[in-house]
């Protein structure tokens, strides 16, 4: 397992979804604080005390371990791609789709390791370098919708109960950046959208 050195996985050549993605992933991976951008994740689960956990899974490579990126304290910061499961499709008469789909970007830090200079949550500085990057990407291809900044409420994708209780403290932060994405298929003469 890659627990230790987790692998941030890039898609050679990815198409919708996972194309835009891509283009957060590598936005997101010039933040000089951000420490690992990992690209898509998904709802994992697992037995534990006879219950199903759920938790932020997310590929390393393929056939590997999956890296639980619940919050931990491996490395001082990452964030990873959190899509919703349904999307909105409309054709065109010219054989594309215009697809909407709303994901989370989620990021986890710890404040310390970060800059320990400062002496307070400086969250809302990381807040403003997120935006200021996310506005680098074309305005027409994301849109924020909701910015969330308590963990629990980060994570409340997932079995929250299953964060370790020292991860709520104020050295640790986090924030979720809930979104819409827009892309389509370019490379469609037919449609091939069945409703």
């Amino acid at each position: 397992m890659s627990y230790r050195n987790p692998i941030e996985q890039v898609i050679a050549d990815p198409v919708l979804l996972d194309k835009e993605i891509k283009n957060i992933q590598t936005a997101l991976s010039t933040l000089p604080w951000l420490e690992k951008s990992f690209g898509r994740a998904f709802r994992g689960a697992r037995a534990k005390n006879g219950r199903k956990v759920n938790y932020p899974a997310i590929f390393q490579e393929w056939r590997k371990d999956l890296y639980d990126a619940f919050p931990n304290d491996n490395i001082k910061s990452y964030s990873f791609i959190f899509p919703e499961p349904s999307e909105i499709t409309e054709y065109s008469t010219k054989g594309t789709h215009q697809i909407e789909r709303d994901i989370s970007i989620i990021f986890f830090f710890d404040f310390e390791r970060i800059d320990n200079t400062l002496e307070y949550r400086f969250i809302e500085k990381l807040k403003e370098d997120v935006i200021i990057k996310l506005a680098s990407l074309k305005p027409d291809k994301l849109e924020i919708n909701k910015i969330i900044d308590e963990v629990e409420e980060v994570f409340n994708d997932f079995s929250v109960d299953e964060i370790k209780p020292e991860f709520l403290q104020d050295k640790y932060g986090a924030l979720k950046f809930e979104c819409t994405v827009f892309y389509k298929n370019e490379n469609c003469d037919l449609n091939t959208f069945i409703p």
